[in-house]
């Protein structure tokens, strides 16, 4: 057995390129006493050059651990060092999804080429009653009902430093352990203490086949953060090796079930980069809640129910898919990276709140999308507790405040943890961490109790500079080197992850922009008095390709669900608009195309008027897939049968005379008519109703 141990709280390490097989970003976290460590969530990206590749890696997870081991299998000669948070914060930044929603206000302001110019289409509502047509009971009741909840706050008053938001584990030491049989890693994670049962002989077994090495990362939770419930994050990590292959080996942590949740993958390239081995979807627009983003003036909001659709619409794809949330080509602009900074006023403040807001004016102190305090970076913490402490008389002088009631402390503080064994030492955490957040945030209200002399402004920039802008300051230079970015997002099914998703790229691909833009007007119904008899409120959306989407808001204020009305239906269409196979050239491969939505609405159902087969859900799809479709009045005979691919009859799911007219649907288990399991690949729905026949493609993935 080789080993090499490397310990992050002394040095950070530098990047070495070595030739290896591509690098294995995922892994699998093992407690010592056995309790569960889960991922909840994974961050990866991968910055790809001519020779070599890099991947930057943040992991999220759910547990309550002292300690923990991360096990990642990667390239046998790998090094690596110490990401930063900053790096995926600006990623999201650049990347994430963007909902916003327009009325008429805000088009008239604007004007359509100006929106055209900025989003690329002008969202519109067909011959529908918007603002200026509503009669005067009408629009009251959509200004008290719907507007006053269209706020942002502007967080005025929010403190520059919570100490309580820092959310990362410590990582004491990384090692690279080399071995030749799964065996070996087992005895090395059981002799320091670590839960091995977990651990999947097999699988460990084929990654060591391909030369790679296991990288185990040892984290522990400071005793000065115990006291936390959040902190949920592992210090991300970074390696690079050779080649331009990108893997992601999720069958480590799916085997044990150790992972369940999203994964964001980005991709710095010379092209757009595609799943080559997993499929890919389009989003369904009308299923998600474009009432939530009340950024009707232009502000940006989140989708309540994104990952929720997101989740389905991957599962539908047969829990193997990508969606692509932002792709676009950038000019390098590597002349622009800073790579210095003025830090001279720093060294030598007129006191700490020069200091500390020099900082903030710097970007030194991390921010939101809005500007306002963001998260905490564990280094950062530990820089500022090491140079500018908080002094004792400060400490003595909070003690002494009132506790406003709105703060942790404002609820019988001194009670909290009266029955832990280590209540007495988990109160002076919080206390400290409040107080700190408080001499931090707000220096002048005790420049009475300090000098200058007390802190060590020259080498908090020293260190700063070392552990913190140098590392970020190359990253950026390689990061901006890169003309393609891509973002690709999927969610987890421990149950099917059965292969590693791996991805190229396609240059023949177009761009994914970020912004995803609606149009809102309102309608309302007049109960059986009419006038100012208002009985229903409608709010109606419009989306890009006209497809529109009505909510019903509740006009008593007994809580705003804004129920989704799909069309003619109660039913939810599909979560993925599109299923499509992608490669390394060329246009996607449609294998499902559903309907977004319906564009009538009436109160009551209709019958069909013609002969339909709608997509199977799941499509594709590895155990079984539900087959919807409606026959028209006066049909004699129907049929619905799958077919392989050499036209052979597989299985009969319908035949029948004089068949009930309407919306009907089946589920086929992937069998014969002799209940035997068929094999992978792709089959043919066949339905034929008298002298009509309707065909669809499926694909079955076992």
């Amino acid at each position: 057995m080789s080993v090499y141990t490397v310990s992050f709280s002394v040095v950070l390490l530098a990047a070495v390129l070595c030739p290896a097989a591509p690098a294995h970003a995922w892994g699998i976290l093992l407690s010592r006493d056995g309790t569960p460590v889960e991922m909840t969530e994974v961050k990866a990206l991968f910055l790809v050059g001519e020779d070599s590749t890099t991947v930057h890696l943040k992991t999220h997870f759910d547990g309550a651990a002292e300690d923990f081991v991360w096990l990642v299998p990667v390239p046998s000669t790998s090094r690596i060092e110490l990401s930063h948070n900053d790096i995926f914060t600006r990623l999201d930044e650049e990347t994430i999804p963007r909902y916003r929603l327009l009325v008429d206000e805000a088009v008239e302001t604007w004007g359509e080429e100006q929106i055209k110019e900025w989003y690329g289409f002008v969202p519109d509502l067909p011959e529908l009653p918007l603002e200026n047509e509503l009669s005067e009971a009408c629009f009251n009741l959509v200004e008290g009902t719907f507007f006053p909840h269209v706020h942002i706050s502007d967080c005025i008053g929010c403190p520059t430093v919570v100490l309580a938001d820092v959310r990362e584990r410590e990582t004491r030491s990384a090692t690279i352990i080399k071995v030749q049989s799964p065996s070996e890693i087992v005895t090395w994670v059981a002799d320091r203490g670590y839960e091995s049962g977990r651990l999947n002989a097999a699988i460990l077994q084929s990654y060591l086949e391909e030369d790679h090495a296991i990288l185990a990362v040892e984290v522990t939770l400071p005793a000065d953060l115990e006291y936390l419930g959040w902190v949920n994050q592992l210090q991300p990590v970074a390696f690079t090796y050779a080649g331009d292959a990108i893997s992601a080996p999720l069958q480590l942590a799916a085997s044990a079930g150790s992972i369940s949740g999203k994964l964001t993958v980005w991709g710095a390239a010379e092209h757009r980069a595609i799943p080559e081995n997993y499929l890919h979807v389009h989003l369904n627009q009308a299923r998600l809640s474009w009432l939530d983003v009340y950024g009707l003036f232009g502000g940006q909001w989140g989708i309540s129910n994104y990952d929720e659709v997101l989740s389905e619409a991957i599962a539908e794809a047969g829990h193997h898919a990508f969606s692509t949330e932002y792709a676009a080509e950038r000019a390098a602009r590597t002349d622009q990276v800073e790579s210095s900074i003025d830090l001279e006023s720093l060294r030598n403040p007129e006191n700490l709140g020069a200091f500390m807001g020099d900082l903030s004016l710097k970007g030194m102190l991390p921010q939101d999308w809005f500007g306002h305090r963001g998260q905490l970076d564990l280094k950062l913490l530990q820089l500022l507790r090491q140079h500018v402490p908080i002094p004792d008389a400060v400490l003595e002088e909070i003690k002494r405040e009132d506790i406003d009631p709105m703060t942790p402390l404002g609820y019988d503080f001194w009670s909290l943890y009266s029955d832990d064994e280590n209540a007495e030492a988990l109160q002076t955490a919080v206390f400290h961490s409040y107080a700190e957040s408080q001499f931090y945030s707000f220096p002048n209200l005790y420049e009475d109790l300090y000098d200058n002399e007390w802190f060590d402004f020259s080498g908090f920039v020293d260190d700063w500079v070392t552990y913190v802008h140098e590392p970020k300051t190359k990253v950026q230079q390689v990061f901006m080197a890169r003309p393609y970015l891509t973002r690709l997002t999927t969610f987890v099914f421990p149950d099917h992850t059965k292969i590693d998703p791996v991805f190229n790229f396609n240059p023949d691909l177009g761009p994914v922009s970020l912004y995803n833009l609606g149009r809102l007007g309102f309608e309302c119904r007049e109960g059986e008095n009419g006038g100012d008899d208002i009985s229903e409120l409608i709010a109606i959306v419009g989306l890009e390709g006209g497809e529109i989407l009505r909510y019903g808001v509740d006009i008593l204020g007994f809580g705003r669900s804004w129920p989704l009305r799909y069309g003619d239906s109660e039913i939810p269409p599909a979560a993925a608009h599109r299923i499509e196979q992608l490669s390394t050239s060329g246009p996607p491969v449609v294998l499902s195309h559903e309907t977004a939505v319906l564009d009538t609405y009436t109160d009551e159902q209709s019958v069909a008027a013609g002969l339909t087969l709608a997509a199977n859900r799941p499509n594709p799809f590895n155990s079984s897939t539900s087959v919807s479709y409606t026959i028209p009045v006066g049909t004699m005979q129907v049929a619905l049968r799958v077919y392989n691919v050499l036209g052979q009859s597989v299985r009969t799911l319908v035949a029948q005379g004089a068949p009930e007219a309407g919306s009907h649907t089946i589920r086929w288990d992937g069998q014969t008519d002799a209940k035997v399991p068929v094999t992978s690949g792709m089959y043919l729905l066949a339905l034929q109703a008298d002298d009509q026949l309707l065909t669809r493609k499926i694909m079955l993935i076992r």
